[in-house]
């Protein structure tokens, strides 16, 4: 009924620091009958357990940031789940189609193992071939395993994928860590090769805090 039929709509905020927090969070949520719909979480991980828990409660999650298409893959037909943001297949596309509007002659990819980084990694090439790139111009590599450093576990895939020399270079970075590593290593490799490899990050990587900083 919202405001319109007597019944105002009260917005309670969680804060979270830790996975094992979150969880808790999610069950305190489920259990409580007061609670009908939930915004968030942030990332693909937490919104595909958490979307287990709450349709299974019949509450209703909406994700506005949670792009990867696992998430469409596993909950399309959920009527529990809504979304308000497009895959990145559709980020994919416009990046594809980007590059070749630019006239790029090759293309590279670096993303994470994460299921938001997967979205890109699966879809990146095949995507590049159906806009035209011949397969030897299209790089992809990939970097941020678990319990490596942020700050520089990028950059021998950076130097892997540039040794390439493509036009232009899309990179996927989920922390200011990780923005920081990358531009870094295609700076340096750029200064010291003479290259003038472009860099193009995903939506989580534009953060004009850490750029303006860099």
């Amino acid at each position: 009924g919202g405001v319109l039929g007597v019944r105002p709509v009260e917005l309670v905020y969680f804060q979270v620091d830790s996975s094992s927090k979150l969880n808790s969070v999610f069950r305190d949520i489920a259990d409580d009958p007061d609670f009908v719909a939930v915004i968030g979480p942030a990332t693909a991980e937490q919104s595909i357990d958490a979307a287990r828990l709450f349709s299974s409660n019949d509450i209703v999650m909406l994700t506005p940031t949670s792009t990867a298409s696992e998430i469409y893959r596993k909950f399309g037909d959920n009527n529990f789940v809504w979304r308000t943001v497009e895959s990145d297949i559709a980020l994919t596309e416009k990046m594809m189609l980007s590059a070749w509007a630019s006239n790029a002659n090759k293309v590279a990819l670096l993303t994470t193992f994460s299921l938001y980084g997967s979205t890109f990694f699966d879809w990146f090439g095949f995507l590049a071939v159906e806009v035209g790139y011949p397969t030897d111009d299209i790089h992809v590599g990939r970097y941020g395993l678990e319990d490596t450093d942020p700050t520089t576990d990028c950059i021998n895939s950076v130097d892997e994928l540039l040794a390439n020399v493509p036009d232009v270079l899309f990179a996927v970075a989920e922390s200011a860590d990780q923005i920081g590593c990358i531009v870094q290593a295609v700076n340096n490799f750029n200064a010291t090769n003479g290259t003038s490899v472009r860099l193009s990050f995903t939506g989580s990587g534009y953060r004009a805090d850490v750029l303006s900083g860099l």
